[in-house]
């Protein structure tokens, strides 16, 4: 293909890019607006008929999405599906019909690290902005889950548990994490559709699922029995 088609190509990309940027981020978007996205995106990249994921497990994502990538904007998250799709990012673009939030994650950082490629030069004589510190990514996480108690939806959950799993905090107790997480889920159970009960039983019993759940659980547990000991 002659160079200057690539360009323009690169140039197109870069204009949609720098367009995306300007939409509403997901923390203010509609639940039902990202729901879409997801929806068109699973589309793309083959995701069809019965491999689609449940009602349930869409929502899940949707709230994951507004708590992990509060400030994204939505057109970003279009984007990233669309570059996914077209083999565009540095992540195998086959979901073998699983589109699960673990895949959905991986997209994520995808798009994330080509995003950083995409900055105007310009930037990079600007000064650089300073990394938040870990402690105060925990600090601000604990103030988030003092406020909702919800072990479920824990502000940069995940991000968390990484930094305090590094530091040897949590992650020593994998079976009474997983007991609780287990006595958490299935309290749903006596309250829910029976069409809901059937979708908490399935992800009892999502090792994928429970291995993030379990993550946030032990966050959660942390900040009850040993954070500001």
């Amino acid at each position: 293909m002659p160079t200057n088609s690539l360009t323009t190509r690169s140039q197109q990309t870069l204009s949609r890019f720098m367009e995306a940027k300007k939409t509403v981020t997901l923390i203010d978007a509609e639940p039902a607006q990202i729901s879409n996205v997801i929806h068109k995106g699973m589309i793309l990249l083959g995701v069809k008929g019965e491999k689609l994921p449940t009602a349930f497990e869409i929502t899940y994502m949707v709230q994951m999405l507004r708590q992990e990538y509060t400030n994204l904007p939505i057109g970003e998250l279009n984007l990233a599906f669309e570059l996914m799709a077209t083999n565009k990012l540095d992540e195998n673009p086959e979901t073998y019909q699983n589109f699960s939030v673990l895949y959905l994650s991986r997209l994520m950082g995808a798009y994330a690290r080509w995003a950083i490629n995409q900055q105007p030069k310009k930037q990079e004589v600007q000064q650089e902005v300073p990394e938040v510190p870990e402690d105060d990514i925990i600090k601000m996480s604990y103030e988030a889950y003092t406020k909702n108690r919800s072990w479920e939806h824990i502000f940069m959950g995940l991000k968390v548990f990484k930094i305090l799993h590094k530091r040897g905090l949590v992650g020593n107790n994998i079976d009474e994490i997983v007991n609780i997480t287990e006595e958490a889920i299935k309290k749903d159970l006596h309250h829910v559709s029976h069409e809901q009960r059937k979708e908490i039983k399935k992800n009892l019993q999502d090792d994928e699922y429970m291995e993030l759940a379990c993550r946030r659980m032990a966050v959660a547990k942390y900040f009850e029995n040993d954070y500001n000991k």
